[in-house]
């Protein structure tokens, strides 16, 4: 639970200045092996509530590959959101010309994708030394942006969601 009491300003403010808000998370996962021991499935989903966005639901998905006994091959992909915070949604510039709350959602990771190979240099050390390459792509939806209610004045200026992104490389 979340309890907020902001002081105001003539220049930046929330609506309202007190708020309480909940928040709720849960998750469960299974791991299954796929007719050997050597290919294994992870499975799950994390599950949040809370009062901005309502229900979020966050599957997930791994498969590992044990090659050798000191090399596994494995990939990745799942889903996840942003948790959004007053300032996403209950924030505001008084002094503006139209002095409201923006009408803009939080933004969030629509997909994310990783895989790699993982191989065990050592196994005479107590703690093993790993070496991990991988790679990841990362597909953005609904990225947050600054832009102008009524184009082409320059002012005033709103919050929305009117970017996308994508964000690849080694990990």
């Amino acid at each position: 639970m979340s309890n907020d009491d902001e002081g105001n300003s003539a220049v930046l403010s929330f609506l309202p200045a007190h708020l309480s808000r909940r928040w709720l998370s849960g998750f469960v996962e299974d791991e299954v092996p796929l007719g050997t021991d050597r290919l294994r499935l992870t499975l799950g989903t994390k599950i949040e509530h809370n009062d901005y966005t309502g229900v979020e639901v966050q599957p997930s998905g791994r498969v590992a590959w044990t090659l050798t006994q000191r090399q596994m091959l494995w990939g990745a992909i799942s889903r996840a959101v942003r948790t959004p915070s007053r300032i996403d949604r209950d924030f505001f510039v008084p002094l503006t010309p139209a002095a409201r709350r923006s009408s803009w959602q939080v933004g969030r990771i629509c997909f994310r994708g990783r895989s790699g190979i993982r191989a065990r240099l050592s196994q005479r050390t107590p703690r093993p030394a790993v070496i991990d390459p991988g790679t990841f792509y990362n597909d953005y939806g609904h990225i947050r942006s600054l832009e102008q209610l009524a184009p082409p004045a320059p002012f005033p200026l709103v919050f929305l969601n009117g970017q996308t992104g994508i964000h690849t490389g080694p990990s």
